[in-house]
C-alpha cells in the first residue's frame, strides 16, 4: 500500500506531533547504535531522522514514495521498494528501525520475517506503531462505542492494529524477541481527534508512557536478534 507524504505527515501530526515519539525513538536509536554501524530504515519516509547521524553511520533507507527518497538521499542510500520484500542480503544489517509502518501493510508478518532475515545476530530492530490498547482508543469505545482514532474519517489509511502482546506472538518462530517496551502519548489528547483538547504536562506524559506502555496512545519496541530460533511468550 502507497502512502502519499500528505498522509505520512497528517499521520505524524495526528500521532507523533504531540506525543514525543520521534523523540523516544531517537533515544532508543543512540542507545543501541555505534559508529560504522550498517541501519535500515523501512518507510524512510524524507530520512530526517537521520540528519544528526548521517557521517556516522551507513545508512540505508527504503520506501514506497519517489519524492520522499529524493528528499532521503541527502542522509541515506535510498532504494524504491516495497517492506514485505526486502532487496538486501541476509544478515546485512546492525540496525533495523521500522516506524509507523507494520500498520499500513496487509502482511506485516512478512515484514517481520524480513526483519529476521536482513538483522545481523546480536542486532536489534525498533518498531513503533499506534497502540490499540491506548487509553484514548478505550475511552473512546467507552463514551461513544467507537474511537475517533480508529474510525473513518480520522482514519483511512490503518488496515491492521496492534499491542505489544500481538507483537511478541508474531515473532514467535523467529530469532527476534522483545528487549524493550516503551509507550508514547500517554493521556495525548488532540482536538483533531477527539474535539477537544486537554493539556497534559510534558513530565507526565513521558513518566506515564515508560510506566505504563500498555495504556499509551504508542508503543517503541526494542527487539533483538538472539543466536538461536526462541518462541516468545
Amino acid at each position: 500500500m502507497t502512502i502519499t507524504g500528505t498522509e505520512r505527515r497528517s499521520l505524524q501530526n495526528l500521532l507523533t506531533g504531540f506525543d514525543d515519539r520521534f523523540e523516544k525513538l531517537t533515544e532508543e536509536i543512540k542507545r543501541v547504535v555505534k559508529k560504522g554501524d550498517k541501519v535500515l530504515n523501512i518507510g524512510c519516509g524524507e530520512g530526517k531522522i537521520w540528519q544528526n547521524y548521517s557521517k556516522g553511520l551507513d545508512i540505508y533507507g527504503i520506501d514506497m514514495s519517489e519524492r520522499n527518497l529524493m528528499k532521503a538521499s541527502k542522509y541515506l542510500k535510498p532504494t524504491l521498494g516495497s517492506a514485505e520484500d526486502l532487496p538486501y542480503e541476509s544478515q546485512s544489517f546492525d540496525l533495523v528501525v521500522a516506524g509507523e509502518i507494520l500498520e499500513h501493510l496487509f502482511e506485516p508478518n512478512r515484514t517481520i520475517s524480513e526483519i529476521d532475515r536482513v538483522l545481523k545476530t546480536g542486532g536489534s530492530a525498533i518498531i513503533t506503531f499506534p497502540n490499540t490498547g491506548g487509553i484514548q482508543f478505550r475511552l473512546g469505545i467507552f463514551l461513544w462505542g467507537e474511537s475517533p482514532l480508529l474510525n473513518f474519517p480520522n482514519n483511512t489509511n490503518h488496515i491492521r492494529f496492534f499491542n505489544a502482546r500481538d507483537i511478541g506472538k508474531m515473532i514467535e518462530g523467529t530469532n527476534l524477541k522483545i528487549k524493550k517496551v516503551r509507550g508514547v502519548g500517554f493521556l495525548a489528547f488532540h482536538k483533531e481527534n477527539f474535539g477537544y483538547y486537554i493539556p497534559v504536562p510534558r513530565k507526565i506524559r513521558t513518566l506515564g508512557g515508560d510506566y505504563f506502555p500498555g495504556f499509551s496512545l504508542g508503543n517503541i519496541i526494542v527487539l533483538s536478534k538472539s543466536h538461536s530460533r526462541k518462541t516468545n511468550v
